[in-house]
């Protein structure tokens, strides 16, 4: 007999009263500690079926109005007032509790002989997170818009043995002397399981199963640049889907037609505001192998200290940001001062302030806490092809020291240089040809590859290591908690009007 309800000296599942077991363990469905069975699911049902009248003249007075919690329904009261477990206002018990127990005696004389045919009860409908909410059509719930869930046959009162567990519907749990909840009392817990809402998506790293979200973060968000948009979809705080793209729009030089050879360059260059000068030398050096030009070598040294400069002032900025992320206030301070600071400074002033810059590499070599915090993180295959600074390792550590390093020596070649010179283009005439050429930018190797008829570019094929990084994103972040994730993406220096090309 299936429903049989669990005698004194066995044991049932708070959560699922079907379950019946003769020694103590764990509930099959959902791992709640098995507990011994009261016997007043019995001595209630015993005594109504001797009270009851089999001839059908039991005449039933009015019972007071209950109220109950609907999130704990095992509270009931006489009066209004709170939940004593959570606070939530009490509400009647609906008169369906009165129902439900006629239904349960009409299941006796049925039982005794009394010949009552009963027809299948409407289905009725509930909310998840609001029991006390019941309709006789399924729908949304007009409190939390959940969908409204069918009621199971047991939690509306079952014919005799069609009962999981409790005599005529009676949960095993409730005493012969408390008041009849209904129905309501039965809903099944389970829809609030886990397990079952999230049934068939794949785990996440750390075992847990959790109701996925998608997540925006930016285009303004600490730690990455400004106009970069990240939404990940997330199982908890674990990452189980990454998706990259940029806010700003980076318009091509040629839209509108060929252009002069410096007004290309200059129009690169305003193209790439987080790295101006290297784009427009990395125009500059094109077209001067399209026109086969070469320049001397004091303006070639020239030109590679202007281009140390930006890529100083672009890790600072960059360190500001990792300061802002991890909250390194300090680190964050400095940086975003010395980068003011050196973004137009000449010769002169940058070896004034190289102390300064020194002194504060030194102290972020000096703070091993950040390395141990960093050298998990944004671990990459060693055939991920990433195009960041040289000699850049494979984690957010490794990455950081390579920026250390690239600054110091930075340093070195505008105080070994005869002076700071910017890209200009001389002596081209109507040149025409094929030109190529890289430039190492503070984010990795760029190169452009341009035609030149007669002094004009007229054609360009850019590429950018920002734009060749961004697949990286979803290797770096998957299975990884948010926080590690954000930290993750940000060691990228990323540029959004790179990605925009």
């Amino acid at each position: 007999d299936t429903g049989a309800t669990a005698a004194p000296g066995q044991y049932t599942c708070p959560m699922h009263p079907e379950v019946i077991s003769d020694e103590p363990g764990n509930c099959p469905k959902c791992g709640m500690t098995l507990v011994p069975a009261e016997g007043a699911g019995s001595e209630h049902a015993s005594h109504e079926h001797h009270d009851h009248a089999h001839d059908g003249g039991h005449d039933h007075g009015a019972e007071p109005t209950k109220y109950t919690c609907p999130m704990h329904p095992e509270v009931v009261s006489d009066e209004p007032g709170n939940c004593p477990k959570c606070r939530m206002t009490l509400v009647p018990v609906e008169d369906t509790g009165s129902k439900h127990a006629d239904h349960a005696h009409h299941g006796h004389d049925h039982a005794h002989g009394g010949g009552h045919d009963h027809g299948a009860e409407p289905t009725k409908y509930t909310c998840p997170m609001h029991p006390e909410v019941i309709s006789d059509k399924p729908g949304n719930c007009p409190k939390c818009g959940m969908t409204l869930v069918a009621v199971e046959e047991s939690a509306q009162g079952g014919h005799g043995g069609d009962a999981p567990s409790g005599h005529a519907g009676h949960g095993a749990s409730q005493s012969a002397d408390a008041p009849r909840v209904g129905w309501l009392e039965r809903i099944e817990p389970g829809f609030m399981s886990m397990i079952e809402m999230t049934e068939g998506t794949p785990r996440s790293s750390d075992g847990l199963q959790m109701e996925w979200i998608s997540a925006p973060f930016g285009p303004f968000l600490a730690g990455l640049p400004g106009g970069l948009l990240l939404e990940f979809t997330l199982d908890g705080d674990t990452v189980v889907e990454a998706r990259l793209a940029s806010a700003v729009s980076t318009a091509d030089p040629l839209r509108n037609g060929p252009l002069a050879a410096a007004e290309y360059m200059a129009a690169l260059g305003d193209a790439m505001p987080l790295a101006p000068l290297s784009y427009r030398l990395l125009a500059c050096r094109a077209i001067e192998a399209a026109a086969g030009v070469a320049p001397d070598q004091p303006m070639r040294q020239g030109r590679e200290a202007a281009l140390a400069r930006e890529r100083i002032a672009s890790h600072l900025v960059w360190l500001a940001q990792m300061g802002r992320q991890l909250g390194l206030a300090r680190i964050e301070r400095r940086a975003a001062a010395l980068a003011l600071a050196l973004r137009r400074a000449d010769q002169a002033a940058i070896r004034a302030l190289a102390a300064d810059v020194n002194r504060l590499v030194a102290d972020i070599r000096a703070t091993r806490f950040l390395f141990r915090r960093l050298g998990a993180t944004g671990a990459l295959p060693a055939d991920a092809g990433y195009l960041g600074p040289t000699g850049a390792e494979r984690t957010a550590a490794g990455r950081l020291k390579a920026r250390l390093q690239q600054i110091c020596e930075a340093l070195g070649r505008i105080d070994a240089a005869p002076g700071l010179v910017l890209p200009e283009l001389a002596g081209l005439g109507d040149a025409s040809g094929l030109g190529r050429a890289s430039v190492e930018t503070p984010r990795g190797p760029a190169e452009l590859e341009l035609t030149l008829a007669a002094g004009q570019v007229v054609s360009a094929r850019l590429e950018t290591p920002s734009a060749r990084n961004a697949h990286l994103v979803g290797a770096l972040t998957a299975q990884r908690e948010l926080g590690d994730a954000l930290v993750a993406v940000g060691s990228l220096d990323l540029s959004p009007w790179e990605i925009g090309t």
